[in-house]
């Protein structure tokens, strides 16, 4: 992990197909790019689900928040994760702390080994956000 501080965020990919950008989310080397402040808060579980998995990730603090990088955003919040393809063809922006956790423990396999086991796991996470 790199840790670092930008005033821009990637711009994500819009030219491909849904179906192109999945396959390239399949990928087992893409890399990451987690934005969030220096606090521990909503930021945590994210930064853990990315140790634990031994991924490649950089984590970049805003430097200039309201004047530059929150316009920049889909919904003007942080935390937002960018999933790089290996080639760097594709980015995605992954936004809001819940949502992005749930991309991170589906891509490193830890929402169980089928539907019954993902449900209950999300009905815990659930309930531990509330």
């Amino acid at each position: 992990m790199t840790v670092s501080t930008a005033t821009i965020a990637p711009t994500p990919t819009t030219n491909l197909s849904s179906a192109e950008i999945s396959k390239a989310l399949d990928a087992k080397d893409n890399t990451f790019t987690y934005y969030y402040f220096k606090l521990h808060t909503h930021g945590a579980t994210a930064r853990a689900l990315l140790a634990y998995a031994e991924a490649d990730w950089t984590e970049v603090h805003p430097s200039d928040w309201f004047n530059v990088e929150k316009p920049l955003l889909k919904f003007g919040t942080l935390p937002v994760l960018y999933e790089h393809s290996r080639d760097g063809k594709v980015v995605v922006e992954h936004a809001e702390a819940m949502g992005l956790e749930i991309r991170l423990a589906r891509k490193f396999g830890l929402l169980g080994a089928n539907a019954f086991e993902e449900t209950q796991i999300l009905g815990f996470f659930s309930n531990t956000r509330a």
